[in-house]
């Protein structure tokens, strides 16, 4: 449970990074730099998810 808590901070971090780096306007070199945020993003959420589900998965075979 200590490692979802830690990756729910993690992604909660990334999410108020890519956040702050759009801004108002868009911006194609903006979102560029952005790029490596958002995959990072997206693969914590994946690993989040599939803990998620193989905790789940593990508890109801109990």
């Amino acid at each position: 449970m200590q490692a979802s808590a830690q990756v729910l901070l993690q992604i909660e971090e990334l999410r108020r990074q890519l956040h702050q780096g759009m801004g108002a306007q868009y911006d194609p070199v903006r979102l560029q730099t952005l790029v490596p945020i958002s995959q990072e993003l997206d693969r914590l959420v994946v690993e989040f998810a599939r803990d998620e589900l193989n905790n789940n998965h593990e508890g109801a075979q109990q």
